[in-house]
Order: C-alpha cells, then sequence, then structure tokens
C-alpha cells in the first residue's frame, strides 16, 4: 500500500462532504432592510426571532415563507361533519388549528295570519301585529320577509291579505256580511326547521415571506471542518488497513 495512500482516502471524503455542504449551504432570512422594517414595526410577534439562520438547498427559492406568529378567527359551520369535510378540501386550511366555541341553533318559522273579529266598542285595529319581536335584523327576496328575534328566524309573506289567514276559511261567511276594518289579525308561528351550528375558534398561522443572503464565514468554518474530518478519517482508515495486512 502506497505511504501516503490516506491522502486520496481524504481527497475523497473532502470531496464528498464539500459537495454536501454546497448543495446545503447555511443562509440567513429576512436580514433584509424594506419589507422586514416595515413587518418589525407592525408586527411585534416576529421583532425576536429575525433574522432566521437555516440550511437551505442551493437552487431553492431565493424567498421562502415562514410562520411567525399567529392570529385567531371564528368561522361558523353547519354541522360537525361539515367542518371535516371541509378540512379535507381546502388544502390552505391544512395548517390551522380548531377549537370548539359554541354551538348556536336557529329556529326557522312561517308566520301565519289568524283572523279575528274586533269588538265594535272598541278601537278599530286593522293589520296589527301583536307579537312582540325585537329584530335584529330583516331581509326580503321579494316574495317573503325574513326577521329575526333571537335565534328565530321568522318568515313573513309579503303584501298579504285577509284572505290568506289560516283561519279564513272558517269565518269566510262572517268576514263577508261585515265591514273589513271590524277585523284584524295576529301571527301563529309555526315550525319549519331547527338547523344546528358549530362555531370554532381557528387559530392560523402567519406568513412572512423572507429573503436569503448566504452566510459566506459560516460555509468557511464548515468547509475548514470538513477538511480536518478527512484528513483524520482518511488517516485513520489507512492504518485500520495496515493493521489488517
Amino acid at each position: 500500500m502506497k505511504k501516503y495512500a490516506f491522502i486520496e482516502i481524504s481527497i475523497a471524503i473532502f470531496v464528498f462532504l464539500a459537495v454536501i455542504i454546497s448543495l446545503f449551504p447555511p443562509f440567513e432570512f429576512g436580514n433584509e432592510k424594506l419589507k422586514t422594517l416595515f413587518e418589525r414595526r407592525g408586527n411585534s410577534d416576529i421583532i425576536n426571532q429575525l433574522p432566521i439562520k437555516s440550511y437551505d438547498f442551493i437552487l431553492g427559492k431565493n424567498k421562502k415563507y415562514f410562520k411567525l406568529g399567529t392570529y385567531r378567527f371564528q368561522k361558523t359551520f353547519d354541522n360537525k361533519d361539515s367542518i371535516q369535510s371541509n378540512i379535507k378540501e381546502w388544502n390552505n386550511w391544512g395548517d390551522k388549528s380548531f377549537r370548539l366555541a359554541g354551538i348556536k341553533i336557529d329556529s326557522f318559522y312561517t308566520a301565519q295570519k289568524k283572523l279575528f273579529r274586533i269588538h265594535s266598542s272598541k278601537m278599530i285595529q286593522f293589520n296589527k301585529i301583536l307579537l312582540k319581536m325585537s329584530n335584529d335584523y330583516d331581509y326580503s327576496n321579494g316574495i317573503f320577509s325574513y326577521m329575526t328575534e333571537g335565534d328565530k328566524i321568522i318568515k313573513y309573506t309579503n303584501d298579504p291579505t285577509n284572505k290568506d289567514a289560516i283561519n279564513y276559511k272558517e269565518v269566510e261567511n262572517e268576514y263577508k256580511k261585515s265591514n273589513p276594518y271590524e277585523w284584524s289579525f295576529k301571527h301563529i308561528l309555526k315550525l319549519d326547521s331547527i338547523k344546528k351550528y358549530e362555531i370554532y375558534s381557528i387559530t392560523q398561522p402567519k406568513y412572512f415571506l423572507l429573503d436569503r443572503k448566504i452566510l459566506l464565514s459560516e460555509l468557511l468554518v464548515e468547509y475548514i471542518i470538513a477538511f480536518l474530518v478527512s484528513i483524520i478519517l482518511g488517516y485513520t482508515i489507512q492504518k485500520f488497513r495496515r493493521i489488517k495486512a
């Protein structure tokens, strides 16, 4: 065996280590002056986290997104199964965490008119709604108007007439013989359906696009360490071969 064969072995080991180091050199992310200075002023979560050091692939992108900080928001899902199906369908929801914040139940009613005759000695009341409601909101689709009272969503017919009353057939003869202004109505609520919602508190990571800069000083140290390791390994391998021979 050659006296200095360990040199060839050491060179081979060094070349192998140098290739690995060159493919995954140390980079510093978030050291740029324009964007991150603005981000640091507006996002206290990342003040103490930048710059970021990482060993990245040499042929990778010059910019990368990092998860720095989080924020929370709430979203309502129609039922307990929909959250699982949504997570599977929406790939961009895969990085979020979900926590059940509460359950909401909406009750849907149809307001039906019931006619009644006003006593002649009383003041005439026409189309008075006896049902007292504190409306959170109301909206219309042209045919029906919808109003809310707490968890109740109540559907009213737009431009109703007394003939729409649920008991009109019962009082029709009496109604036609009398003055229509002697009649009023009240609303009877008919339960149509109940819908359950689940409200989730969702934690979303904050992403920041950071430029990278290669750390030449650290890269040089890695090459020096690789050189020393290759010499030690080369000499050890040669000595081990001599002992076996």
